[in-house]
């Protein structure tokens, strides 16, 4: 979810062990590796949903492909690509309805992260939306408790 993103950096800092106000070492580490995490998808609905492109305040996050083989490495890097599918994502349906954008203007820490501006500028990205999400989709079912 793109409304809680810079808490997900957070979040995910914390619990690599970094003092608030180094958030900018998830963003460090997500650069060491190339797109796609070692496998690792990252669903990032970690604050009330999804605000953006689907509107489902019932959505939450997920690791997909998760092994212990992985590293904070790989973690750090799959939410960076879940934060970017989230991203192009809400510009497909902004530019369903106003248009497509000679221009993309980021604001925000992640933007002091060349790793964040490449992945955002990457097409690459687009691509693989549908196959996460599809697999998103195909595999949701509310936990026990919650209603659907």
């Amino acid at each position: 979810d793109l409304v809680a993103t810079g808490s997900a950096i957070g979040w995910l800092a914390r619990l690599f062990g970094y003092p608030d106000g180094t958030e900018g070492e998830v963003w460090r580490l997500a650069g060491e590796l190339p797109p796609g995490a070692a496998g690792i998808t990252f669903l990032p609905y970690l604050g009330g949903g999804e605000q953006g492109a689907l509107w489902d305040p019932e959505l939450r996050g997920s690791l997909l492909g998760l092994t212990l083989a992985h590293d904070r490495r790989a973690l750090a890097r799959a939410l960076l690509d879940g934060l970017v599918l989230e991203s192009v994502r809400c510009l497909a349906v902004l530019e369903e309805v106003s248009g497509s954008a000679d221009e993309l203007v980021a604001t925000g820490a992640g933007v002091g992260s060349s790793s964040m501006v490449r992945s955002l500028a990457n097409g690459r990205a687009s691509v693989e939306l549908d196959a996460v999400f599809g697999l998103f989709a195909a595999s949701r079912a509310p936990p026990a408790g919650m209603k659907s």
